[in-house]
């Protein structure tokens, strides 16, 4: 199958190479061996099984020299003259394998030279005419699909053009006021409260049994006294103090003192005015065991009015 392939492929590279020939530069006319690389491995590309690309002939000039035939290819020369019959072409022989490879070589020390100036582009060659379209033939029964032909060769890359001068950035626009803030919608309204289920019917009361007939037992020992309960207390309060008008921020002390034989637990304050004055509590703290202070002051701006601080203590009794 391999054979046949190969011989089909080899008809329909020659019929190419006739077309491509016509048009290709000719050096030394026609003669010579045609030299042709045939796909001879699958290695996971089927379709490309017996694909010929030729690499070499008589009358022809590559703009690109075409590479040699790889690993997976195997050479095919022929005449590119008619001759005799040729004969069928042999079974490809075994690949050998790799041989090792060799050790690398010092690396030379030799000094870079200067990069030498690039050579102008040459320009390109004309299009040759195109031929005389043929007449169409009668459509025939369709034939095996033929391999694909050789890629042309690819043009020369144009000079890339300079690139433009960018243009200034625009100036940022200004900012938008921000708008105003819409108003806060009314709070929804508390539902109205479910109506009270009936309360179920009491049962009735079940009737006392007996009283059991048993003895008094003995009375047992007394038990140990108890802690002692936190004492009682009683609020003391102080005697107001009263700080005359001024022009200046009023302040005054005022202090609230336990009875003899009972101890200070807590204690607090007040400050008030006679008048439209604005007045605040600054201090209130324990002034020792038995006594609490507190201070109080009147603002420059309630003139015309007395301030009155006063305290209290809490005491045991």
């Amino acid at each position: 199958m391999k054979i046949v392939r190969i011989a089909t492929a080899v008809a329909c590279a020659a019929a190419a190479f006739a077309a491509f020939a016509a048009i290709a530069p000719a050096d030394t006319g026609p003669g010579g061996v045609i030299k042709a690389c045939v796909r001879t491995q699958v290695a996971g590309q089927p379709l490309l099984l017996g694909a010929i690309r030729i690499i070499d002939g008589p009358g022809l000039v590559f703009q690109v020299p075409p590479p040699p035939c790889g690993s997976l290819e195997t050479e095919l020369d022929w005449p590119s003259v008619q001759g005799g019959a040729t004969g069928a072409t042999g079974p490809s022989g075994v690949t050998g394998p790799t041989g090792p490879s060799g050790a690398r070589g010092p690396t030379g020390a030799g000094v870079t030279g200067p990069t030498g100036p690039k050579g102008a582009t040459g320009s390109r060659g004309p299009t040759g005419a195109r031929g005389v379209t043929g007449a169409k033939g009668a459509t025939g029964a369709k034939g095996p699909t033929g391999t694909r032909g050789p890629t042309g060769a690819k043009g020369t890359t144009g000079a890339k053009g300079t690139t433009g001068v960018r243009g200034p950035t625009g100036a940022k626009g200004a900012t938008g006021t921000r708008g105003p803030t819409g108003g806060r919608g009314p709070t929804g309204g508390r539902g109205p409260t479910g109506v009270r289920g009936p309360t179920g019917v009491k049962g009735a009361t079940g009737a006392r049994g007996p009283t059991g007939a048993g003895t008094t037992g003995a009375t047992g020992p007394p038990g140990p006294t108890g802690a002692a309960g936190f004492p009682g207390s009683q609020i003391i309060t102080g005697d107001p103090l009263i700080v005359p008008p001024s022009p200046g921020v009023t302040k005054g002390n005022a202090t609230a003192t336990c009875p003899a034989g009972t101890s200070l637990l807590g204690g607090g304050g007040r400050t008030f005015t006679a008048g439209p004055a604005v007045t605040a509590l600054v201090e209130s703290r324990p002034l020792s065991t038995t006594t609490w202070t507190v201070i109080g002051v009147k603002t420059a701006a309630s003139v015309g009015s007395s301030l009155i601080v006063q305290a209290y203590a809490v005491c045991t009794t």
